[in-house]
């Protein structure tokens, strides 16, 4: 089920450019960006982003989740906010040693909030891919990357370079 009445709770500007842009990636609008993942040793799409504003200070993008997250917990370059439009996923947190603790559903029609200090991961399936709306705010965070379980970092531009993760647009 969507829940496309909540653009009806945004600003008039944002509420119209999310429908229209909403309304494009429904009709068939190829994704700006495609990031891939390896599952199982074989290359697979992870997330789609489709564009709606972006410049030095915020972004505004969907996004849609159709496979599980990276291995390892990661920040990112800004705060964000997200609204689920359809499907469903799961978010688990992390420290920064790389140990879990805690979790939470992600579901339609709910607002979250990220920050950019703790690590977490995204979980989505095929079958009922993710669907996000998210504003996020750009380089509040030079620090941003990947954690291991031994305490390590990896800067993500090294560890997506190293892992066969990479973008396509």
């Amino acid at each position: 089920m969507n829940y496309l009445y909540l653009y009806l709770l945004l600003p008039p500007s944002l509420a119209i450019t999310g429908l229209m842009t909403y309304a494009c990636w429904k009709l068939g609008r190829k994704p700006d960006l495609i990031i891939y993942n390896k599952v199982d040793g074989v290359k697979v799409p992870y997330v789609s982003r489709w564009y709606l504003a972006l410049n030095k200070l915020y972004a505004v993008f969907l996004h849609e989740f159709a496979n599980k997250d990276h291995d390892l917990p990661h920040n990112h370059i800004g705060p964000m906010v997200s609204l689920v439009i359809a499907g469903r996923g799961r978010e688990e947190f992390f420290n920064v040693l790389g140990a879990k603790t805690g979790e939470r559903e992600l579901k339609p029609g709910r607002i979250y909030f990220r920050g950019t200090k703790y690590p977490h991961l995204i979980h989505s399936s095929a079958e009922e891919p993710l669907q996000t709306l998210v504003f996020a705010w750009v380089a509040a965070n030079k620090n941003w990357g990947f954690f291991n379980t031994d305490g390590s970092f990896y800067p993500a531009k090294e560890y997506c370079k190293s892992s066969g993760f990479n973008k396509t647009n």
